[in-house]
């Protein structure tokens, strides 16, 4: 099945859980209040959404190298998602984007965070 995040073709509150991987970066920030829109209705009562993507501390945009009239958006995911919805942060990590160790490299940040719907 194809779609986007922003439109979710799956009834209210059919999954335990909800997984976004590598996806959400080149969303339209336009559409991020509706993708949580989409994520809280499909996602079932104390079910969890799993982000793992591109993080910053400091919202920023930057060319996607792939195709030059495309963004990519670097947020801090989890964040945005408890500030729209009734999320906790159960766990959240920061990991160098090749390898998963540890950086202080800003721009190879990726992030790890696992939400419980309140």
């Amino acid at each position: 099945m194809r779609g986007t995040a922003d439109r979710l073709e799956f009834p209210d509150a059919s999954f335990d859980v909800v997984i976004y991987r590598f996806c959400l970066y080149l969303c339209d920030v336009e559409d991020y209040a509706r993708i949580m829109v989409e994520c809280e209705r499909v996602l079932a009562a104390n079910g969890f959404v799993i982000i793992l993507d591109f993080f910053a501390d400091m919202p920023h945009s930057t060319q996607y190298h792939h195709y030059a009239s495309v963004k990519s958006h670097k947020v801090g995911w989890a964040a945005l998602f408890q500030k729209h919805s009734h999320y906790v942060r159960l766990h959240h990590t920061i990991a160098h984007q090749r390898g998963g160790h540890f950086t202080l490299a800003r721009e190879e940040w990726v992030g790890l965070s696992l939400l419980a719907k309140m």
